[in-house]
């Protein structure tokens, strides 16, 4: 029976690492995104940076497809594709979204405090 408790335990343990450790991806990804973005008012993101931008969202949809990162990832995404005038890439990034509302502020449920 102590052997069924330690495994139990050391398997619950190890997935919430890995848990964290996906978690943190996800934010890593996300965060480089948001510096890529902050211009200052008025100047526009360099052609590189959106690149960038889309090449990262389409990781964290690909990756992380339930956080909510990749879903503010893509909203990011959208507006380079708009940028850009790619519409139709715009409308991929955006119905994305609707199509997997998995977590956060885009799940249609109430989030609660």
């Amino acid at each position: 029976a102590a052997v069924a408790v330690f495994a139990g335990v050391t398997g619950w343990l190890a997935w919430e690492n890995s848990t964290a450790s996906q978690a943190e991806t996800a934010s890593d990804l996300y965060e480089e995104i948001l510096s890529l973005s902050l211009m200052e008012e008025g100047a526009e993101i360099a052609d590189a940076d959106s690149a960038r931008i889309i090449t990262l969202a389409e990781q964290l949809r690909a990756d992380h497809p339930a956080s909510v990162y990749a879903k503010f990832a893509s909203l990011f995404s959208a507006q380079q594709q708009v940028s850009a005038e790619d519409l139709a890439a715009a409308e991929a990034d955006l119905q994305w979204i609707l199509d997997n509302p998995g977590l956060g502020v885009m799940a249609g449920g109430d989030e609660g405090p």
